[in-house]
């Protein structure tokens, strides 16, 4: 045990435990760092690191678990993290695809993380729940690309935004307001064209609005499809009064 980690100020470490400090702000929380930083003057003796054991290159595993507790913890990510990861994307590790479905890339313009298909190389008329490739992430396209970025969204996308409207709304017991009521109908609008185009749409998909209150009422209220009739009868509809007309 003779060497200094960062964050350490009591113990000396042995070099197997030690990765050196070589792009350290992409894994630094899940790993001992060697606590010197001059890496132009350790580049100079990466032999004497291999000799001792230090590790030079950080597993994979390391980085995405990294990447992982900062979303945990609210942090801001550093962009080191997605410089590696996109260039272990270029040599197909798997260990990157535990990240999509997650929210993972962290917008400074939002000031949290979002999910691979809340962004989009083209822009959309999805409100808060979607965003553009902001141009200091647009270099780690091969990363994006595997997570799930895409040009637009297809009818899987549109199903989790709608899902994200429905959770924040349904537990609230209100009315959809006009703005949010409008972007739900546009998802609905492309799932329905999808379906109809047989483009993308899948089982898992519809299974997701099924079980879930998906389906608005007169009132704008979310509902669960199996609560709800169709208003297709003028003569059932007057059994009911003024009961069916939207509050004003």
């Amino acid at each position: 045990s003779c060497l200094p980690v960062d964050g350490d100020f009591e113990n000396w470490h042995i070099p197997q435990e030690i990765y050196a400090p070589f792009r350290y702000q992409a894994f630094s929380s899940q790993a001992a760092v060697l606590d010197f930083k001059n890496t132009q003057r350790i580049n100079s003796d990466l032999k004497l690191l291999s000799v001792l054991g230090i590790s030079i290159r950080p597993e994979t595993q390391l980085v995405v678990d990294h990447l992982l507790y900062c979303v945990e913890k609210g942090l801001a990510v550093n962009n080191v993290v997605y410089q590696v990861l996109n260039e272990r994307a270029r040599d197909s590790d798997t260990e990157i695809y535990q990240l999509c479905g997650t929210t993972c890339i962290y917008l400074n313009t939002q000031k949290r993380y979002v999910r691979p298909n809340q962004l989009y190389l083209i822009p959309q008329q999805l409100g808060k729940h979607s965003f553009s490739v902001p141009s200091e992430l647009d270099q780690y396209k091969v990363l994006f690309s595997q997570l799930g970025v895409k040009d637009e969204p297809e009818a899987s996308d549109y199903v989790y935004i709608l899902l994200d409207i429905i959770n924040e709304f349904y537990p609230k017991q209100i009315s959809l307001p006009n703005k949010e009521q409008a972007i739900y109908e546009n998802c609905m609008q492309n799932i329905v064209f999808c379906w109809d185009s047989n483009c993308g749409v899948e089982d898992r998909d519809i299974d997701k609005l099924r079980e879930a209150p998906s389906v608005l009422n007169m009132q704008g209220m979310f509902c669960h499809p199996d609560e709800l009739l169709i208003h297709d009868s003028e003569w059932h509809a007057s059994h009911f009064g003024d009961d069916l007309l939207p509050e004003i």
